[in-house]
């Protein structure tokens, strides 16, 4: 077995992880937008926007203090 397998798997662990942010945070949007438009109210429940508004002020807070995102650093 190859010792590096282990270490390959965590990091296409950690990307799947950093993919699955980034489209939440961009699909989120999208889908809070045309939810409010098409009157679902699933994309007002509480819990979603606060998830999603806390993922959307990382990332703007991060960048706006030059921070690396700490899944890109593991990566």
């Amino acid at each position: 077995m190859d010792a590096t397998l282990p270490y390959q798997l965590l990091a296409d662990l950690v990307l799947a992880l950093h993919s699955g942010v980034v489209v939440f945070i961009v699909l989120g949007t999208v889908l809070i937008v045309a939810g409010n438009l098409r009157g679902w109210r699933w994309v007002n429940h509480f819990w979603l926007r606060f998830v999603h508004l806390a993922g959307m002020l990382s990332v703007a807070i991060g960048t706006w203090l030059d921070i690396t995102c700490p899944l890109t650093d593991v990566e």
